[in-house]
């Protein structure tokens, strides 16, 4: 499975050009909001994957898949804007979600077999479980994405609009 997701842009030199022609707070503000837009269709597509994979659905999940932003560096020039989407860690009301994206492993019942399973023990017949959905969803919806930050920030370079 691919660490990230490569797509070419036509274009990007000449929106580079024009970000850095701009005041630092106007520029940062329009990269913000392209990449707002962008992460917004992330959590909506991630969203409709869980809906869709689960058929006992806790509203908490969805409650607690989060978006954040991040900008790293000083100015226009060579600042990286990145977006997240993750579904926050919470004990109780959806310890469930991570676990069925990552994989568990099914031991079965019985105290030998917990006790083996405690001590790190590989049981013969137990099950590694997985059920992927935000992966999959992040993967699908991403040339929408870079589409929709590209044409946020087209919108918002273009002169007079």
């Amino acid at each position: 499975m691919p660490d990230g997701i490569t797509v070419k842009v036509e274009g990007l030199a000449e929106l580079e050009r024009a970000m850095n022609r701009l005041d630092e707070k106007l520029a940062k503000k329009g990269a913000v909001e392209a990449v707002r837009a962008g992460n917004r269709l992330v959590k909506r597509a991630v969203v409709a994957s869980f809906l869709r994979t689960f058929i006992q659905r806790s509203g908490d999940t969805v409650k607690l898949i989060r978006t954040r932003l991040q900008i790293k560096g000083r100015g226009v020039q060579g600042a990286t804007v990145k977006m997240f989407t993750y579904l926050k860690a919470h004990p109780v009301k959806a310890p469930s979600g991570r676990f069925w994206e990552l994989g568990f492993t099914h031991i079965g019942r019985g105290k030998r077999r917990r006790a083996l399973h405690r001590r790190g023990i590989a049981i013969s017949g137990a099950k590694k479980l997985r059920r992927e959905w935000m992966r999959p969803a992040m993967e699908e919806v991403a040339p929408r994405v870079i589409a929709a930050v590209v044409a946020k920030l087209r919108a918002f370079l273009r002169p007079g609009g």
